[in-house]
């Protein structure tokens, strides 16, 4: 998969601009000391964000050839910034599992 780990780190400018652009106002995703407050580690990552990037690491690994036309995601824990987020490849000794997204 080429892309095994996004370049980009998630950041909190990185969430607060996704919180302006899909109209989420929760706190959570851009204020660190109300995150906090409400008993978070830090600023939160979205999940749609979270979703939207390890997506794009699947459609770039696929290649030009092939077209994802559903998904299906279920976040099990709360990831917070700045983290890079990326994905583990089967036989990258992680048994294909999910990893920081």
């Amino acid at each position: 998969m080429s892309c095994h780990r996004s370049s980009t780190p998630a950041t909190a400018f990185q969430l607060f601009r996704y919180s302006a652009v899909t109209w989420n106002p929760h706190r959570i995703h851009f204020d660190e000391p109300y995150a906090r407050e409400e008993g978070h580690a830090g600023v939160a990552l979205h999940s749609h964000l979270r979703a939207a990037l390890a997506l794009r690491c699947v459609a770039e690994g696929l290649g030009p050839g092939w077209h994802v036309t559903k998904v299906a995601y279920r976040l099990r824990k709360p990831v917070y910034a700045p983290r890079r987020t990326g994905l583990h490849r089967p036989g990258d000794g992680n048994r294909g599992r999910h990893h920081d997204t």
